[in-house]
């Protein structure tokens, strides 16, 4: 009857809308899986060419002016209340670079956070190495902090500044933190968390390290 084949037309339509629907869906998440990857490898290729360039920085600062001796005392040992000083490159200021032995990684440290620097490298989101109370943070995918997951208690960890001071961290608590815990992460037994969104993006995954070594200590 013809109200049986204007639903058949209807059920029809309908199908093909949702396969429409369905097709556009695939090719958006195919889109932003590429956007990602292209994300991905952009800030992994930017941030070796800036490690190199922040490598030379810092390695220039470790020369000993001539008439001076090696045991020099370093600034932030007078001061340590200055602000970490920092080295700018390709129009962004680095605070310095954080290094893991263990997991060959090496990152180079933006000196402010925002969305725009996250995507380039690893940022400082508050505190100071020289007072013991530095927090970095960075996104979890590939060639930034998606690694932490597998780190474990023990872990070294290295921070040095641009002025070549390198500070020896151990690893001594991994923890996964609610979007609302974020106060968790200036737990006073830390000098240095870092912490990245977990797999989901739900939680929070923050590592808490305590100061093992230091210039001038």
């Amino acid at each position: 009857s013809p109200k049986t084949l204007r639903g058949r037309k209807t059920v029809m339509s309908i199908k093909l809308f949702l396969r429409s629907a369905g097709a556009a869906l695939l090719c958006a998440a195919a889109i932003w899986s590429a956007y990602n990857l292209t994300q991905v490898y952009g800030a992994g290729k930017g941030m070796d060419e800036t490690n190199a360039k922040l490598a030379a920085r810092i390695n220039e600062h470790d020369i000993v002016p001539e008439g001076y001796s090696e045991s020099v005392i370093p600034d932030y040992i007078l001061n340590q209340a200055m602000e970490m000083p920092t080295e700018e490159i390709d129009g962004l200021e680095y605070v310095g670079k954080i290094s893991m032995p263990g997991y060959s990684k090496d990152f180079p440290v933006i000196n402010e956070w925002s969305y725009d620097n996250l995507n380039i490298a690893p940022c400082r989101y508050e505190g100071s190495a020289y007072q013991n109370n530095l927090v970095i943070l960075a996104h979890n995918y590939p060639g930034q902090f998606d690694f932490i997951k597998d780190m474990a208690v023990g872990d070294l960890v290295l921070f040095t500044d641009v002025d070549g001071n390198e500070f020896g961290y151990e690893t001594t608590s991994i923890r996964t933190l609610k979007p609302e815990e974020t106060d968790k992460l200036y737990d006073e037994d830390w000098d240095l968390s870092l912490f990245t969104c977990t797999s989901t993006g739900v939680a929070r995954l923050v590592v808490g390290c305590q100061l093992v070594a230091a210039p001038g200590k």
